[in-house]
């Protein structure tokens, strides 16, 4: 598919990059329906495309961020910053089970129209790596009770994947 849009050339890497990354993710989630193994190799196989195109324009390996935006219940906000502190803990205590994890990083907005709003972000080299590291996640009895306990703190919330441009 050839798209004539009158970008620069980064803008143009970074517009393709996206398109193909949402192809990508609506794919991966197909086939991962289908079967695992087939959604590895598919995973694998997408990545590889998406890092030669990049390296024939000059770019490298993509960090991406999984980025999510969420509401704290009202009565369970003292309750989340006692889970974040036992979650940074067992993060700390775990770091062959976060090794992929590169950064991770909570915000709370205190000004503005979305009180008790929190943005967390989660830092990861590649898409292969955010995969293998949920897959591994979610084998751990420890971040499965966190998880759960995440769902039962927050309202409904937003997540995404950006990747690092520059």
């Amino acid at each position: 598919m050839k798209i004539n849009i009158p970008l620069d050339e980064q803008r143009q890497t970074s517009f393709l990059v996206s398109v193909f990354l949402s192809q990508f993710l609506v794919l991966r989630f197909l086939l991962t329906l289908l079967n695992s193994r087939n959604a590895r190799l598919f995973e694998s196989y997408m990545e590889s495309r998406m890092n030669n195109r990049l390296a024939k324009r000059g770019g490298e390996k993509m960090t991406i961020f999984s980025v999510g935006t969420y509401l704290v219940k009202r009565e369970k906000r003292q309750e989340f910053l006692l889970f974040q502190q036992r979650w940074l803990k067992y993060v700390k205590d775990n770091p062959e089970t976060f090794k992929e994890l590169k950064s991770w990083k909570l915000f709370s907005q205190s000004i503005g129209d979305t009180l008790g709003g929190y943005i967390e972000m989660w830092e990861f080299d590649n898409l292969k790596e955010y995969a293998k590291a949920f897959e591994k996640w979610d084998a751990d009895k420890g971040y499965v009770e966190f998880a759960e306990e995440w769902y039962r703190l927050t309202e409904p919330s937003t997540w995404k994947i950006w990747k690092a441009v520059m």
